[in-house]
């Protein structure tokens, strides 16, 4: 499935905008709220599906658990080994997607965009592994931040692509484009502009 922004139909991106609000919204009111799923990508180039409609049976069999306590006790049953080789398909599944992409867009074509895709990763790794004892002696302004993987990886992205290497204009090769520029600072030189 092509999973470009550009090609993605308007409910699908209209997805995210809507999601924050929502958060938003609940985060005022105190309750939790509803969240995108990470490991949708991955799922999605594993199965091939990116059809939303699979969506409505596996939402009334979640609303029927909640009926059949048994059912739900025979899910939590299942082994931590047979759940974890799951986790890890899907979890392969999810960086396998997200390495091909970047190859197909030509994300990472020098040492910088390489800072950026891969500094994240490591915090983020690194972030997860961290005892709960040193993230509880963290500030509480901060430590949803530092004590969380996901949103630690997001926000270091976002700080080195915006603000460390966003003071300059890079020049994207872009899909097809290879050998042409893939400097930054030489916009208009070679190769394709991109904004970011």
């Amino acid at each position: 499935p092509d999973l470009t922004p550009g090609t993605l139909p308007l409910w699908a991106r209209g997805g995210g905008p809507r999601t924050g609000v929502g958060n938003m919204a609940t985060g005022l009111a105190g309750v939790i709220g509803s969240v995108d799923f990470s490991l949708s990508a991955g799922i999605i180039m594993a199965t091939g599906c990116a059809s939303r409609f699979p969506m409505i049976p596996m939402g009334l069999g979640l609303l029927l658990c909640a009926f059949l306590p048994g059912f739900v006790s025979f899910l939590s049953s299942v082994p931590d080994p047979v759940l974890g080789a799951l986790l890890l398909y899907v979890m392969v599944s999810q960086l396998s997607s997200g390495l091909a992409f970047l190859v197909e867009k030509k994300a990472v074509f020098d040492f910088e965009t390489g800072v950026v895709v891969g500094l994240p990763i490591m915090l983020a790794l690194v972030a997860v592994y961290l005892p709960r004892e040193l993230v509880m002696t963290f500030p509480a302004t901060i430590r949803p931040v530092l004590g969380n993987g996901f949103v630690l990886g997001t926000v270091a992205a976002l700080v080195l692509e915006h603000l460390v290497f966003g003071r300059r204009k890079r020049d994207f090769p872009g899909p097809g484009a290879a050998g042409k520029g893939g400097n930054r600072g030489k916009s208009g030189e070679n190769g394709e502009n991109g904004a970011c």
